[in-house]
């Protein structure tokens, strides 16, 4: 599969399992993007890109012909961040 395939949902955006899928990803791949903006995958079941910035984010996406379209945007808060 390629990771940074994305499809445009069939219905309502996002996923319905959207949440339910984004709070599964691993502690672990989370802390790799922790403090950067990030790209989720339209069903919330993996991160296609990431950078410090939003400007940034979407010049990656553009270099992995990702529609910014077919993505959601979120920001995940470096351990430290506090609540």
């Amino acid at each position: 599969m390629n990771p940074t395939a994305t499809s445009p949902p069939p219905f309502p955006w996002p996923s319905p399992d959207f949440d339910r899928n984004r709070e599964q990803l691993p502690a672990s791949e989370r802390a790799k993007w922790a403090g950067q903006h990030v790209a989720w995958s339209w069903d919330g079941t993996r991160v296609v890109a990431g950078a410090d910035t939003l400007a940034n984010l979407l010049a990656e996406l553009r270099t992995l012909h990702v529609d910014p379209a077919t993505v959601v945007f979120d920001f995940i808060d470096a351990p430290d961040a506090g609540g």
